[in-house]
């Protein structure tokens, strides 16, 4: 019974640590702030990207040693990321709402298409995290390499999938 106790606080710990580090990423992004000084927009810089958002589920996931585990566990932990990080900006973006739940809801609303490759990106590499010791060390990198390549493709091709931008 004592092995089942330390894996629930284990992972109660590490759900704690994804929750703070959404709180840590909405304030290194200076939301709500003026976007105009070097400081505020290096901030909106290294607040906004991808790579720690792939790195949080497939860390968390390492204690795992099946895929599917690892995969569900991403998922949770990356959903618990965001959710922390857009409760923070929530809180300090002023979107005109009269409550803090009804500035919640439309910030998470205005913003669901990160929830939604979270949904898609958080059990891949939680995926990755729980088999990385199983796998041959290039196999491993590429697979990271591949995840934290994901959102620079994707913007690429939307950017220049048409050829309109070219």
């Amino acid at each position: 019974m004592v092995v089942r106790d330390r894996r629930v606080l284990r992972m109660g710990l590490v759900l704690v640590a994804a929750f703070g580090f959404g709180l840590l990423a909405a304030w290194v992004s200076d939301r709500g702030g003026d976007g105009r000084s070097a400081i505020s927009q290096m901030r909106g810089m290294l607040g906004n990207l991808s790579a720690p958002w792939v790195l949080v589920p497939f860390l968390a996931s390492r204690q795992y040693s099946r895929w599917w585990s690892g995969a569900v566990f991403g998922l949770v932990v990356t959903l618990v990321a965001l959710s922390g990080f857009y409760m923070v900006c929530a809180l300090v973006t002023d979107l005109g709402e009269p409550t803090y739940l009804a500035s919640l809801g439309k910030e998470v609303w205005a913003n669901q298409v990160y929830f939604v490759w979270g949904v898609a990106s958080g059990p891949v590499s939680g995926a990755c995290g729980a088999v990385w010791h199983r796998l041959h060390p290039w196999k491993v990198r590429a697979l990271v390499g591949l995840v934290l390549m994901g959102e620079p493709i994707l913007l690429f091709g939307r950017e220049f999938g048409d050829g309109s931008s070219l």
